[in-house]
């Protein structure tokens, strides 16, 4: 083949697989964005869930027994209950730092402007810190040490505290309104509490179950098992990046091979 031909091979390709990315996102080669984030205790990961909670993908946390997840849709921080640090993600499972906590019964954070409010049992209290450097910023009263998941819900701030979701404002810790816990009898009375819509929270537990459940009333509006052991559970902002389907990587692999030879040739 002449190197005039071999040339315009290559821009060929380089014009298809410039068009084909955006066909391939169009006409749904890659999922959609993940709905939840979870940690899973018994195998150190995190999973990104859809919004029937089935796993997506998943990765492997940086440090052993992750005991609660926090998002703000470009980061995912797990917070760890033996060794007492937060660790921090991209979403491709990348770690991009950790900073030490020094609280020994982390149970439960969330995310909230630059800020992650972390459940601490040895002194029924919720503290807030900078997620990003992990300085020390307030604290509020929380629930008890029972305290299993936390949810912020605009000012105000849900707790798992045994039979009960507890709203507590974040101002103080003051409670606000309780309703019943649909988790109650799985380990722990449920083990991750997400902020999931309007009137809306959704409950993990150990076992794989999971609820979505009024605001209102604490009645069930959704359930099913995923299998995971889930000690965390958030619900991820829209700006996250979507996961890519395995044929849409082989696709995309198969052009970007196709250039990688186009460019011996001409050497």
């Amino acid at each position: 083949m002449s190197h005039t031909k071999a040339l315009s091979m290559c821009k060929t390709v380089v014009v298809a697989a410039v068009v084909l990315l955006p066909l391939l996102v169009a006409t749904g080669a890659f999922a959609a964005p993940p709905s939840y984030v979870a940690a899973t205790w018994n195998d150190n990961a995190v999973r990104l869930l859809d919004s029937d909670l089935n796993e997506l993908f998943s990765f492997s946390a940086g440090a052993s027994s992750p005991n609660g997840i926090a998002t703000n849709g470009s980061l995912i921080w797990t917070g760890h209950f033996t060794s007492q640090e937060v660790i921090a993600y991209n979403f491709s499972g990348v770690e991009q730092f950790r900073w030490s906590l020094g609280v020994p019964g982390l149970q439960g954070m969330d995310f909230l402007n630059g800020q992650l409010a972390i459940f601490d049992a040895t002194d029924d209290k919720i503290k807030f810190f900078d997620a990003f450097t992990g300085a020390f910023v307030r604290d509020i009263p929380g629930g008890s040490s029972s305290t299993e998941g936390l949810a912020i819900d605009g000012e105000n701030i849900w707790q798992i505290v045994d039979e009960q979701l507890y709203l507590s404002s974040m101002a103080d810790g003051s409670v606000i309104r309780t309703i019943p816990n649909a988790a109650l009898g799985l380990s722990f009375d449920g083990t991750g509490l997400a902020n999931s819509g309007l009137n809306e929270l959704t409950l993990a537990g150990t076992d794989g179950s999971w609820y979505k459940v009024s605001k209102a009333d604490g009645s069930v509006l959704a359930s099913g098992n995923n299998g995971l052991d889930m000690f965390g559970l958030k619900t991820v902002p829209s700006q996250s990046n979507p996961v890519p389907e395995p044929s849409a990587l082989v696709v995309l692999g198969s052009a970007f091979g196709t250039l990688l030879a186009c460019r011996r040739k001409l050497r």
